[in-house]
Order: structure tokens, then sequence, then C-alpha cells
């Protein structure tokens, strides 16, 4: 007989705790404003590829818009690790946005664990002199 809530299972008369998801560590990024840029997330503590890996803007999914101003990579699994990135293109790269990444892993029974990552963006400086002679 199996029973199981978040952080405990209950196995044949044995209790087996279940450590939860090590982490997730957003990468922020500062750059200027109107260039491509790459944004990421990083997911310790695992032992196997996420099931699902998401990222939003503003509460909307961006992921199914991939190929018009932002290219998604779930990443690859490997030293207990995975990495997704969000690659935001220049045209929409132009306001300080934060991002969400969502993943979901059955091995640590999370569905759609958001995490915050921020986007600040700078404009370019220029400047105008004038000399008179």
């Amino acid at each position: 007989m199996k029973s199981c809530c978040s952080t405990v299972c209950f196995l044949g008369g044995l209790f087996l705790m279940i450590t939860i998801l090590s982490g997730v560590q957003p990468i922020n990024k500062e750059v200027e404003s109107g260039t491509d840029t790459t944004i990421s997330c990083v997911i310790t503590g695992i032992t196997q590829q996420l099931n699902a890996v998401a990222w939003k803007k503003a509460g909307t999914d961006v992921t199914s818009l991939s190929g018009s101003n932002y290219v998604v990579s779930a990443g690859t699994y490997g030293s207990n690790s995975q990495t997704t990135t969000l690659t935001v293109k220049a045209a929409a790269n132009t306001a300080d946005t934060t991002y969400t990444c969502a993943i979901t892993s059955d091995e640590w029974l999370q569905t759609n664990k958001e995490t915050a990552v921020s986007l600040n963006v700078f404009g370019k400086n220029s400047y105008k002199f004038e000399f008179q002679m």
C-alpha cells in the first residue's frame, strides 16, 4: 500500500521522506535596450529531465510565441541540474520586465513551480556636443 502527500510517503509500514526540489535559481540580467539577450533558470537537485518548462510575461505564456520575439529552450538535463533559457529579441527588449519560468517535475511532485526572473534594460547614452570657434 502506498499513500503520499507532498513531503512524506507511507509505503508498506515504512515512512519515507521525500526531498523537495533543491532549488530554482533565477539568472537576472541588466542589458542595453534594443538588444537580444538571454535569461535563465537553473534547476538543481533533480535526477531526470523536467517534464515541462514554460516562460511567462505578465501571466501570458510566451513559450508558444517562439519564433516571434521569444525563443525558449527547455535545456538538457545533466549532473543533477537543468538550465532553461528564454531569449528575448531586440524588438521586445525595450523596458524593464519580470518574466517567470514555470517548471513541472513529476519526480519532485511540482506542477508549474514559478520563479521570477528580472530583465532590466537601460537606454543608450547619446550626447550631442556643439563646438563653436
